[in-house]
């Protein structure tokens, strides 16, 4: 489920029915929920309209991000951000650097 803010500028990805246990920032704009087990439950996106742009290299508005923008979500050695916008899709990739440092540990 894709929710957009505008006021705020957030993109929220959430990622079935489990709840986060704890947030951890990627980097600036990617924050990412994890479940106790260490699974992703949401990843947050702030700036929302700053990245998306940087993303696709163009301008792009917060209207258009609310009415079209498209997102999946894939995990694996790394969490891959895809976006499709109007028909053009972009992936975005992070190192899968992300691990909880409470779920790490096993605390």
């Amino acid at each position: 489920m894709l929710e957009y803010d505008e006021e705020a500028d957030c993109i929220y990805f959430k990622l079935g029915k489990v709840h986060a246990f704890e947030t951890v920032e990627v980097n600036q704009n990617v924050v990412v929920d994890l479940a106790k087990k260490g699974g992703i439950t949401g990843v947050e996106i702030i700036g929302a309209s700053r990245f998306i742009s940087r993303v696709f290299a163009k301008k792009i508005s917060a209207r258009t991000i609310k009415s079209a923008l498209k997102m999946t979500i894939k995990t694996k050695e790394e969490l891959v951000l895809n976006f499709n916008l109007k028909g053009k899709s972009v992936a975005y990739a992070i190192p899968k650097q992300y691990v909880s440092p409470i779920v790490a540990s096993g605390s």
